[in-house]
């Protein structure tokens, strides 16, 4: 019984909530994309981190707009290769700020990434920062209509200050 009123509890403050129930389907978007760099079927994961007709600026390119399928090609065939060499992925994001403008959610933060390129092979670490804008969409779940990236010191990442409510990775 215990169980039970705890997740009706839990329920009823996102139902009671919008922005509160908002801010966790805006965060599901990062989780998404982090299950993606370990599942053995990523595309079925990213088809839900990236809109139709998102766009993504990376910041390892010196000039270029990627669109959703570049993206998703690009990263749907790093996470298998990966895989399929004995290494890894794990991302981390700490969101520090998020801008509401009804469906639509701005948010700035900071990522570590640490590839593990095969089974022997030392982890690299890498840091970014970005800016991503996250909508609903018409099924109801929310994705990135644009994201934007380049590297970062460390110390960016490590400093960031947990904001109540939005993505921070520990």
């Amino acid at each position: 019984m215990r169980k039970f009123m705890i997740v009706s509890a839990a329920a009823l403050a996102v139902w009671a909530s919008p922005a509160l129930a908002n801010d966790a389907a805006a965060n599901a978007v990062y989780e998404r994309m982090q299950a993606s760099g370990t599942a053995a079927d990523p595309a079925s994961l990213l088809e839900k981190v990236y809109a139709p007709g998102a766009t993504y600026l990376p910041g390892y390119k010196e000039i270029g707009i990627e669109s959703r399928e570049a993206v998703l090609k690009m990263m749907v065939g790093s996470q298998k290769h990966l895989r399929q060499s004995g290494g890894g992925l794990d991302v981390k994001f700490r969101v520090v700020d998020r801008k509401r403008f009804g469906d639509l959610y701005v948010d700035s933060g900071y990522m570590r990434t640490a590839v593990k390129p095969a089974k022997d092979a030392a982890e690299q670490v890498t840091y970014g920062k970005f800016v991503a804008a996250i909508a609903r969409q018409p099924e109801g779940h929310w994705a990135f209509i644009a994201d934007a990236d380049s590297e970062t010191l460390g110390a960016n990442f490590d400093n960031a200050k947990a904001v109540k409510g939005v993505k921070f990775d520990r």
